[in-house]
């Protein structure tokens, strides 16, 4: 697939750089209160992946589709700290590994290494396992606004959201493409390969969970920093930092960029 231009805000000023890439049918626009607090502390790099947002739509093929479309915008403001937030976690790690020497430091927050709490809530309607898939990613399917808000709120990655969180979540993921949603779901079928530190990196790494959430247990968070040689940390919310405690996430991030 051909790269695309994406959409991308810059704001703040700082020694350091921070790209932050939100996750599957998000937007940039989530990250407002987190960006609001840091870019007094740093530069911030917002782009909207494609098909979400106001990037432009595209089919995937593969998740190198969308490295293919960072690795130009992290090389251009390079060198930066990435941080991704659950799909963009994954993402993070695969743009560091395209382009370690303009990486200097990686955060992982919420990335979703336990799937068994949420097939446990896909089978509670279903019956197969067909069928608890197609309930797993029901979010992305939905395209009227009051069923997906209702929606989000069984949900257990977003369940926890206060009402005007949700609907907000509700809204990125109708501007979403589509085809990018369920051509990246088709891919994500068979989950991505969990990349280690790429070789010769000084690059510090950092893996972000949230207390109150299925996504990311404490044993498996331990188990990706050993591999990517980082540490641990945690916030007090949901799966969806940035809209449920965005001033805690600004302060660890905070805390992160500025050894």
């Amino acid at each position: 697939m051909e790269p695309v231009d994406l959409a991308v805000d810059v704001r703040g000023s700082g020694r350091r750089t921070l790209v932050l890439l939100h996750g599957l049918g998000s937007c940039r626009d989530h990250f407002e209160e987190v960006a609001s607090t840091l870019e007094g502390r740093c530069r911030l790099v917002l782009p909207d992946l494609r098909g979400h947002g106001g990037s432009p739509a595209a089919r995937v093929e593969r998740l190198e589709d969308y490295v293919a479309d960072l690795v130009p915008i992290v090389r251009a403001h390079a060198p930066v700290a990435l941080c991704g937030t659950s799909f963009g976690g994954d993402l993070a790690l695969f743009v560091w590994n395209a382009a370690p020497d303009a990486v200097e430091g990686v955060c992982v927050v919420e990335p979703l290494l336990d799937m068994d709490a949420l097939w446990r809530w896909a089978y509670r309607s279903a019956w197969t396992r067909r069928g608890a898939y197609r309930r797993l990613v029901s979010p992305f399917f939905e395209r009227n606004l009051e069923r997906l808000v209702a929606l989000m709120a069984e949900y257990p990655l977003t369940a926890d959201l206060d009402e005007p969180a949700r609907r907000r979540n509700a809204e990125a993921h109708l501007r979403a493409s589509e085809e990018t949603l369920h051509s990246t779901l088709r891919v994500l079928r068979a989950p991505p390969s969990r990349l280690g530190r790429p070789s010769g990196t000084e690059a510090r790494a950092l893996v972000v969970r949230a207390l109150r959430s299925p996504a990311c247990p404490a044993p498996e968070a331990a188990q990706l920093a050993e591999r990517l040689g980082g540490e641990v940390g945690t916030v007090d919310a949901g799966h969806c930092v940035q809209l449920a405690a965005p001033r805690a996430f600004a302060d660890v991030l905070s805390g992160w960029l500025s050894p």
